[in-house]
């Protein structure tokens, strides 16, 4: 099942909006860009007559001012259609690109780590032309280790560089 984030990160809350047949305002005011009256059924008992509900098209929120209902897309969506959750999230899954549900959700990755690592095989190769062949070993022990990390194992990869530095170390400071 696609996840309440995901299908907040691709599906526009003005996408339904539109689809609900939702009337919005443009307006200027902070992070909001429209402004509508609320859907909700129970706010005002449906008969709202002035707009409270500000969208922001840049967070992909909401927030009513009258009841207080806020939040993405598939609350957004529940609020329109008076449907629970589950419902919301089956009928919007098919709006999140497929690719999407593969791409990778880690917030951190070990990429920095391993450039740096590149980076002192790279400057050991520049400064010592000699030992090329022993530094082209030991990177090949590296990169077996690397492949076999994962994107988000920042621990790893930090005792890896460290290894790597004193492997060196050890080889040129003498």
């Amino acid at each position: 099942m696609i996840s309440k984030e995901l299908i907040n990160k691709y599906v526009q809350i003005t996408d339904i909006a539109e689809e609900f047949g939702i009337r919005l305002e443009s307006i200027s005011s902070g992070e909001f860009d429209f402004k509508c009256k609320c859907p909700a059924k129970d706010h005002k008992g449906g008969s709202e007559r002035t707009s409270s509900l500000c969208i922001s098209t840049k967070q992909n929120s909401f927030y009513c001012f009258g009841c207080n209902a806020s939040g993405g897309a598939v609350n957004f969506y529940m609020i329109c259609s008076d449907s629970d959750f589950q419902t919301a999230i089956e009928i919007l899954t098919p709006s999140v690109p497929s690719e999407a549900t593969f791409l990778p959700q880690r917030k951190q990755s070990n990429i920095d780590i391993l450039i740096s690592i590149s980076n002192m095989f790279r400057q050991s190769m520049l400064e010592n032309k000699n030992d090329i062949k022993w530094i082209s070993s030991l990177m090949e022990k590296v990169d077996k280790k690397i492949d076999n990390m994962k994107f988000d194992d920042i621990d790893s990869a930090n005792r890896l560089k460290v290894s790597v530095e004193n492997v060196l170390k050890q080889r040129y400071s003498e």
